[in-house]
């Protein structure tokens, strides 16, 4: 079991820092809903490296037999990428998203366990 709580930890972790790097809410979730489409492109793109790196984890995890953990990370991943959304929706400094949201794609996309390699 200890295997699978750093991923799930490496997930949180990654949108943990890449919304601390945002700064704070300028609205409430509430009003937040519904905006995604006036996201940056990095943000979009870093939530779509974080869902292939969660698969790439789950696949992963599969192939040695752990099918629970593979689940687990699969389950979790649409809460977390819709807080996330919520938050960066609310950020009024959006060329200070920008930056953070491309530092987390590109940090998602170096990390060795989402390239499945």
């Amino acid at each position: 079991m200890m295997s699978l709580r750093l991923p799930v930890l490496c997930v949180s972790l990654a949108m943990a820092a890449m919304l601390g790097a945002c700064g704070k809410e300028d609205a409430t979730p509430a009003n937040a809903v519904g905006k995604e489409e006036s996201l940056p492109k990095a943000c979009v793109e870093a939530e779509a490296a974080q869902r292939r790196c969660t698969e790439t984890m789950a696949a992963g995890y599969e192939r040695v037999g752990q099918a629970g953990a593979a689940k687990m990370l699969r389950d979790a991943l649409p809460g977390e990428l819709e807080k996330a959304r919520a938050s960066w929706s609310a950020v009024g400094d959006k060329e200070g998203l920008e930056r953070a949201c491309t530092s987390m794609r590109d940090a998602l996309r170096a990390q060795p366990q989402c390239s499945g390699k």
